[in-house]
């Protein structure tokens, strides 16, 4: 599987997965931030650095929230959304992961 195609299965499975899980109700209206966010890391960060790609979505995920509550229309816990936007990622990673070893 290329890199693009790994991209393409993360970006069509993330958003149904994240609002799938129980903390996905945390996450509400930041789906689709934390969405492009995978995406953004998959494309910045090479396979293995899963580090960096988490880093990088809790840093997108924070900034989601302070725009999500500085709107005065929801208030997000930003420590309950990072901890559930970790979670959701790993849940789409593993089921990405499965996709693509059921295809080789």
């Amino acid at each position: 599987m290329t890199p693009e195609q790994w991209i393409q299965l993360v970006a069509g499975i993330a958003t149904p997965l994240l609002l799938s899980t129980p903390q996905g109700q945390k996450l509400g209206p930041l789906v689709p931030a934390v969405t492009q966010g995978i995406i953004a890391a998959e494309r910045l960060f090479r396979k293995g650095q899963n580090e960096q790609k988490k880093a990088h979505i809790e840093t997108l995920t924070r900034t989601a929230v302070a725009v999500a509550n500085a709107t005065g229309e929801v208030k997000i816990d930003p420590v309950e959304a990072v901890q559930a936007a970790g979670q959701g990622v790993d849940l789409v990673v593993k089921v990405a992961n499965l996709a693509r070893d059921a295809k080789q």
